[in-house]
Formats: C-alpha cells, sequence, structure tokens
C-alpha cells in the first residue's frame, strides 16, 4: 500500500511537470507523448520501481548463517553431556 501512495505522489508532480513542459522542450516528440494521462504515469512510476527492486534487491534472498550462534538444540547438549 505504501508502495502506491508513494508512486501516486511521485507521479502526479512529474505529470504536471511534463504536460506543461513536453510541447515547448520536446517539441521533437511525437504528439502522442505531449500529453501523457496520469494513470499511465502512474504505471511508469510502478513498473520502474518494480523493476528496480528486481534487478537491485535491497535484502538478501538467500539469509547468511550465523557460524558463531548456538542453536538452541546444541545448549541443551551441553547441559546433557555433563
Amino acid at each position: 500500500m505504501a508502495f502506491l501512495f508513494f508512486v501516486l505522489i511521485m507521479a502526479i508532480p512529474f505529470d504536471f511537470l511534463w504536460n506543461a513542459l513536453a510541447p515547448t522542450y520536446f517539441f521533437w516528440l511525437p504528439a502522442v507523448y505531449h500529453n501523457i494521462p496520469l494513470l499511465d504515469c502512474v504505471g511508469l512510476f510502478a513498473i520502474v520501481g518494480i523493476l528496480r527492486s528486481v534487478i537491485f534487491p535491497s535484502q538478501p534472498i538467500v539469509k547468511k548463517i550465523e557460524w558463531g550462534a548456538r542453536t538452541g538444540f546444541q545448549r541443551a547438549e551441553k547441559y546433557v553431556n555433563r
């Protein structure tokens, strides 16, 4: 839910600026790109965010094994073998 809220918040100013500045500064683009609807901008930001998280994951997929920590079984075994 937070991801969609962030995407929407980022897409609104982008949409406003793009639709205001594209006809002036990007006149060489086809006319269909001069006025992009808001939901298309939201979809663009969502796809870019998803692709970024797939290509550059922020958390490791495989959990690291902590070799120095003892498991519960090893701690109990220490007291049984006295």
